[in-house]
């Protein structure tokens, strides 16, 4: 509760969560590590946002949104509307959606800013960790 107090405390509209999505890669790297994904651990990761985190953003007034979560994905991460937005000019951003991303993303297209591996918070799962994945080149 005490990032959800700090996210209303300097007034963040959305809190965007994600489930971690388990693949080979993740899978044994959490293993040297001595970590490993549980049975069920979707759906148990699930029912908390459902029972803990949801109520809680929507007293504070707080929009979720949930990462490629198949009954809680809404919006996107990526919304066009919000991109609209934040552009200088206002152009209206595309609201197409993103067809390169996994099943239940509602992600609109956009242009990614970042790369492959360039993370610097050391996530085990994360694709852009790159302590586990080094860039060839």
């Amino acid at each position: 509760e005490p990032v959800l107090e700090m996210i209303s405390l300097n007034k963040i509209p959305r809190l965007i969560v994600s489930v971690a999505q388990k693949y080979g890669k993740s899978e044994k790297r959490m293993k040297k590590m001595g970590l490993i994904f549980l049975e069920n651990y979707q759906v148990k990761a699930e029912e908390f946002i459902t029972a803990f985190i949801a109520p809680k953003t929507s007293e504070r007034g707080i929009v979720l949104s949930c990462c490629v979560t198949p009954y809680l994905t809404r919006p996107g991460c990526i919304d066009s509307h919000i991109l609209s937005r934040l552009r200088p000019d206002r152009a209206r951003a595309s609201s197409a959606k993103d067809r390169s991303q996994r099943e239940y993303c509602n992600c609109t297209k956009s242009h990614d800013i970042g790369k492959w591996f360039s993370c610097g918070h050391g996530c085990v799962y994360c694709y852009g960790n790159p302590a586990l994945s080094p860039p060839k080149g």
